[in-house]
């Protein structure tokens, strides 16, 4: 077991693992000095208002993974990875008031997700999922922030490990199917974040998928997959709408949907749109101005014709409105005399 040391972080600079973490987070920071209130701050080693110095900061950046954080919401949850026999995170966040914790696993390998292969995204997941199971995190936490262990606002632990590959990771996890089922549905009541997601944009890439390479329909997808999930007050993690966005990809590119689907597709829009470009069935009436075509002795077109009809008979019906009493045949005085008798 690597040996488990408390340091202080605002000496990061002279711990190797707290300055491999700060020279890999965003030289953006989202962060904060309370959960609910952000800012983004520049990463500045010398300012002492640098996104870094705040307690709770956002290790990733939005397009990539270079981090897997989790969240233990209990009691001496430093001890949790010991206990299990799991690989140590790099760095330990710790709540001095309870005990619980963040731990930090700094990846070797910068998770890209416009370029990176769906089995990658897929296996990045299934890691972070199965930490999660086998150190009973919270399945809720999205790590949109986290604690931050360059902060002394936290007590902060390092063992030693530096950096991971996500393999030596799963050599010691469980890594089952990954799950959707998505326990915490944020404010999707009906279907879960990641359901209402992937339903809401599978319909919009349906439409363009034909017009772009799979690669370029992958930005497309990932660009919406992140507007859906912006608008949940508890978003879902960045591996997730990747992997969302990966697999609508797939589908839209697969033969199921450029052949058999794509046509059935094609065959309902077509038909939504014959709907309202079918021309009438009626037979010609010799009196009608569709047949007697008044606008070409007036020496006017078809739209001008009836346009200039449609304001005539406004106008008629606003003056019928004003002056109710020529529609009655009778005097302005008779008109409201009559009416006076009739409300007593």
């Amino acid at each position: 077991m690597e040996l488990l040391k408390q340091v202080n972080p605002d000496n990061w600079k002279q711990n190797p693992e707290l300055s491999t973490i700060y020279n890999a987070l965003p030289n953006t920071l989202r962060c904060s000095t309370i959960k609910n209130n952000t800012q983004y701050r520049k990463k500045n080693p010398v300012n002492a208002q640098s996104g870094h110095t705040f307690a709770y900061i956002s290790y990733n950046y939005p397009s990539n993974t270079k981090f897997i954080v989790i969240d233990l919401d209990y009691d001496n949850a430093v001890f949790a990875y010991s206990d299990i026999g799991i690989p140590p995170p790099t760095a330990i966040a710790r709540n001095p008031q309870n005990g619980h914790c963040h731990y930090i696993y700094l990846l070797k390998k910068n998770i890209f997700y416009q370029t990176a292969k769906q089995q990658e995204i897929f296996f990045a997941l299934a890691v972070e999922q199965a930490l999660v199971r086998v150190l009973d995190g919270d399945r809720g936490f999205t790590g949109g922030l986290a604690k931050n262990v360059l902060s002394n606002a936290h007590e902060v632990f390092v063992t030693g490990v530096g950096e991971y590959d996500l393999h030596d990771l799963a050599d010691y996890l469980d890594l089952e199917k990954i799950d959707h089922s998505d326990a915490s549905a944020g404010n999707d009541d009906l279907y879960g974040r990641n359901t209402s997601t992937f339903d809401t944009v599978r319909h919009r890439a349906y439409r363009i998928a034909k017009k772009y390479t799979s690669d370029a329909l992958y930005r497309e997808v990932l660009n919406m997959c992140m507007d859906v999930n912006s608008s949940f007050s508890d978003p879902l993690g960045a591996l997730e709408v990747a992997g969302i966005a990966k697999s609508i990809t797939k589908f839209c590119k697969g033969k199921l949907f450029t052949g058999i689907y794509h046509e059935r597709f094609k065959a309902r829009q077509a038909k939504k749109g014959s709907k309202g470009g079918k021309k009438s069935k009626r037979k010609p009436v010799p009196t009608s101005e569709r047949t007697t075509k008044p606008w070409e002795n007036l020496g006017i077109s078809r739209s001008t014709y009836y346009k200039n009809k449609k304001c005539e008979t406004n106008e008629t019906k606003t003056e019928n409105d004003k002056m109710p009493w020529k529609l009655m045949g009778v005097s302005r005085s008779t008109y409201y005399r009559r009416l006076k008798n009739e409300t007593r």
